[in-house]
C-alpha cells in the first residue's frame, strides 16, 4: 500500500464506522458489508465488486493495529480524507505563487524514483548500442558472470480450497505441497558428501565458450559444465548431482479477507530454491472458494 493510499482512502467511512471503533465493531461492519457485496452473490455487477474490494481493504488496514496506527498518524498529519494535500499550502507552498497553489502529493509520489527508472532506460540504451562496440571480450566477460553467477529458483503454485465464510473473513491454513529443495545429503553442492565440485578446465569457470568466426565472435553455454563453471566428478546419490530434491513440506500461509475465487496469493521465497546461492522463488497459492450456500429459515 503507498503513502498516497494512506492519506487519501477514508477507510473508516468505507466501513461505515467512527475513528474510535474498536476491533469488534470494525469486524462485525466488515462481515455485514463483505457478505453483502461478495462477488459470487453479485455476479456482473461491477459496482459491487468495486466496492467490496475497498471493504476488504479497508478491514485489511483497520483490523491490523500496527497498520491502523501507522494510518492513523499519516492522516493526522497530512489532513484526514487527503484534505491536506490537496489543499493549497498557508503562505504558499515553497516555489509556489502569492496565497498558495494547489499541490498533490500525488505529483511526488508518481516522480519518487523516477529518475532512477529513467536513468535504468539510458542505461540499457547504451548498453544497447554501445556493448557490441566494447569489444567481444567485454561481451563474453558479462554473459560468463550472468552464466556462472547465482540463479534465482523457480516459483511454485499450489492450491487451496476455502468456504465462503472463511473468504469472507481470512484465514490461516497449512498446505502441505511436493516441491523442489535443496539435497539434505549435499547441501545443494551437488557433490557427494566428502568431496567438492571444483572449476571446469574447460571454459575455466566461466559458463560459458566462446569461438571466432571472421570479425564475429559467439559464445554459448558450456557443454562439459552445462553452464555452471563447476565439474563434480563424484556426483551425490541422492540427487544424482543436481543439488535438488523432491520434497514434502508443510507451510502455514495465511489467506487475507476478502479472497475471490481463483485469486493467487503470492509468497515471496517460498518456492524452489535458488542455484549457486541464489535467492529461492516464489511460491503461489490459487485460492478456490466453495459455494456461498444461506441458511434458510424453518418455520
Amino acid at each position: 500500500m503507498s503513502t498516497r493510499d494512506f492519506i487519501e482512502k477514508d477507510y473508516y467511512g468505507a466501513l461505515g464506522v467512527p475513528q474510535n471503533a474498536d476491533a469488534a465493531a470494525i469486524k462485525k461492519a466488515y462481515r455485514k458489508l463483505a457478505q453483502e457485496l461478495h462477488p459470487d452473490k453479485n455476479p456482473g455487477n461491477a459496482e459491487a465488486e468495486a466496492r467490496f474490494k475497498d471493504v476488504s481493504e479497508a478491514y485489511d488496514v483497520l483490523s491490523d493495529p500496527k497498520r491502523r496506527g501507522e494510518y492513523d498518524d499519516a492522516r493526522r498529519l497530512f489532513g484526514a480524507g487527503g484534505a491536506g494535500a490537496r489543499a493549497g499550502f498557508p503562505g504558499g507552498f515553497p516555489g509556489a505563487g502569492p496565497g498558495g497553489q494547489p499541490f498533490d502529493l500525488g505529483d511526488l509520489f508518481g516522480a519518487a524514483g523516477g529518475g532512477a527508472r529513467n536513468a535504468g532506460g539510458l542505461g540499457d540504451l547504451l548498453g544497447g548500442l554501445f556493448g557490441g562496440a566494447a569489444g567481444a571480450g567485454g561481451g563474453a566477460r558479462a554473459r560468463s558472470q550472468a552464466a556462472s553467477g547465482p540463479a534465482r529458483g523457480q516459483d511454485v503454485e499450489t492450491e487451496a480450497t476455502l468456504s465462503f465464510e472463511e473468504a469472507v473473513l481470512g484465514v490461516t491454513v497449512p498446505l502441505r505441497m511436493q516441491s523442489p529443495g535443496t539435497c539434505a545429503t549435499c547441501a545443494g553442492s551437488g557433490a557427494r558428501p566428502g568431496t567438492s565440485p571444483h572449476i571446469c578446465t574447460v571454459c575455466q569457470g566461466a559458463g560459458v565458450t566462446s569461438r571466432s568466426q571472421g570479425a564475429f565472435a559467439f559464445s554459448e553455454p558450456c557443454r562439459n559444465c552445462r553452464g555452471s563453471g563447476q565439474e563434480i566428478d563424484d556426483p551425490c546419490p541422492t540427487c544424482a548431482g543436481s543439488g535438488i530434491t523432491t520434497q514434502t513440506r508443510t507451510i502455514t500461509v495465511r489467506i487475507p479477507a476478502g479472497v475471490k475465487d481463483g485469486q493467487r496469493i503470492r509468497l515471496a521465497g517460498k518456492g524452489a530454491p535458488g542455484r549457486r546461492g541464489g535467492p529461492a522463488g516464489d511460491l503461489f497459492v490459487v485460492v478456490h472458494v466453495a459455494e456461498h450456500r444461506p441458511v434458510t429459515a424453518t418455520g
